[in-house]
């Protein structure tokens, strides 16, 4: 279990920092994001937060903040947004801004959710139509006072938020600023605080860590950002990586915990006078090393309901990443969505899988977060040529930036691909286990499949050969992965199973 030791011997002193005339300002952040929906994790989350709070209530002289840099929230299923914001609310949040995956619910929805929620929520570069709801919920900066100290706060949402959504309806009557226009906002919410006698500003973005570090270098007055969107880990503060100088030549500490709630940051730092950074500590801790929080789980299971046991889990095998490797939790889904829609294949993009299970009795809640979007299931027909074309299209998309959509995941396949992103073979295993080989080179444009996956693989960008018009559906469910999970697993009766990789996704050098 981590112990938050803030101010210890490791903490790191800047070159050029004055003598100290007046007892500095010792704060302690506890941050969060991209937790993605995951109410499990939650609840040890929670646990963690009161560990915090244990620790600053016995030193007094430390100001303590938690705040949050968006997605939080997933996917369409209001009650698990719902438990998100109870679990905010209970640790005692601070502040937050809106990620992505915020608006996967519709912002007139999200406007419901959010209505009483008793943080703050800020956005300086998100615009909104004069009549929506959300107009009024979202500021651009606050001043947060503790202890006498006043620290200013200014949100930032995605800029790619419009184009990152499965359905565009969800952000209809919103834009986001561009990035030169965003450096611009962030300096003027700033020269705004500073009017208000604010000297220490935390900056709380959803933008990703390469912007991010253009507002470290670029943007004067501005000491902390808490980050999202591109899930970094950036433990302990590193020059060039999260510790960066502004234009003024002070420090600027860049953070990010992750994603999936699986961990957690505490961020220790000393103001001198002016407010400038002169001693700092970043801790990462480790979710799962702490208990589910007792009364965050009553609180789960109020909003939520009861979860079904539904079987055993043996084993479970942890990705080393989501989107460059063959998934286990994603060959268990593709294998459930398989084996329930009897369909030749299954698809999944491997971004789909934000959480994980523990060994152990399997509840029906468990399975729904390893993936929590709630799209619906579609079944249609697709051609060999156009399933080749999405196997290679995740292949090469590893070389780009951020590596997305990442290799198709798949079931009722075995493919094989070279590290620098080439398709080298793929093979179709039909349901009596009979190999057989696909030329990818000249596929076979008259062969079909059916095929199985969820309607934002069917509809979206990210692999557009597997794009079809609804009316080519050959069905439409409306039920998400996760009921094909519990059916699948009910049908072990009680066999303990294991999530593991079989090897369907073989990464060679090229």
């Amino acid at each position: 279990m981590l112990s938050i030791h803030p101010y210890s011997t490791s903490t790191q002193s800047y070159k050029g920092t004055a003598a100290v005339q007046t007892p500095p300002t010792m704060t302690s952040i506890f941050y969060i994001n991209d937790v993605h929906g995951q109410t499990g994790k939650m609840e040890s989350l929670a646990t963690a937060a009161q560990s915090f709070d244990s620790f600053v209530k016995k030193n007094p002289k430390i100001d303590s903040l938690k705040l949050a840099a968006g997605d939080v929230l997933i996917g369409e299923d209001p009650k698990i947004n719902q438990a998100a914001t109870a679990f905010l609310n209970f640790i005692g949040l601070n502040a937050t801004t809106l990620g992505n995956h915020e608006f996967d619910i519709f912002a007139s929805r999200l406007s419901d959710i959010v209505k009483n929620v008793k943080y703050k929520i800020v956005g300086a570069n998100i615009n909104f139509h004069k009549d929506m709801p959300l107009k009024d919920k979202v500021i651009n900066s606050y001043v947060q006072e503790v202890n006498g100290q006043k620290y200013g706060i200014i949100g930032l949402q995605p800029l790619d938020l419009v184009e990152a959504m499965r359905l565009p309806d969800c952000v209809d009557g919103i834009s986001v600023d561009t990035p030169n226009k965003t450096l611009v906002q962030i300096q003027d919410e700033v020269h705004n605080l500073k009017l208000q006698g604010v000297n220490k500003i935390i900056v709380l973005s959803h933008t990703g860590h390469d912007f991010e570090k253009q507002i470290a270098q670029k943007v004067s007055g501005v000491d902390v950002i808490i980050g999202g969107h591109t899930h970094e880990l950036l433990d302990s503060v590193v020059p060039g990586k999260n510790l960066f100088y502004s234009p003024e030549g002070e420090p600027v500490i860049l953070t990010q915990a992750g994603k999936d709630g699986n961990h957690f940051g505490v961020l220790n730092l000393e103001f001198d006078s002016n407010g400038k950074i002169v001693r700092v500590q970043n801790n990462i801790g480790n979710t799962k090393n702490y208990a589910r929080n007792l009364t965050m789980q009553a609180i789960n299971n109020t909003i939520l309901g009861g979860s079904e046991v539904v079987g055993e889990l043996k084993a479970a095998q942890e990705p080393p990443d989501n989107l460059a490797c063959e998934n286990p939790y994603a060959d268990f889904t593709t294998d459930a969505m398989r084996a329930e829609l009897d369909t030749d294949i299954a698809l999944v993009q491997g971004g789909n899988m934000r959480g994980g299970a523990i060994p152990g009795k399997v509840t029906a809640r468990d399975l729904l977060n390893i993936t929590p979007f709630r799209n619906r299931m579609v079944k249609y027909e697709l051609g060999e040529d156009k399933l080749v074309e999405a196997l290679r299209w995740g292949a090469e998309s590893i070389n780009t930036p951020e590596g997305k959509p990442g290799y198709l995941q798949v079931s009722g396949l075995n493919y094989t691909v070279t590290k620098s992103g080439k398709l080298v073979d793929a093979t179709f295993i039909d349901k009596k286990g009979k190999r057989h080989k696909i030329n990818i080179l000249n596929p076979d444009k008259t062969k079909k499949y059916t095929v199985a996956l969820d309607d934002f693989c069917a509809t979206n960008v990210h692999y557009p050969s597997l794009r079809q018009p609804r009316e080519r559906f050959l069905a439409y469910y409306e039920f998400d992965k996760d009921k094909l999970m519990v059916d699948y697993v009910k049908k072990m009766n009680g066999k303990p199973f294991e999530i593991k990789t079989d090897g369907r996704i073989k990464i060679i050098d090229g």
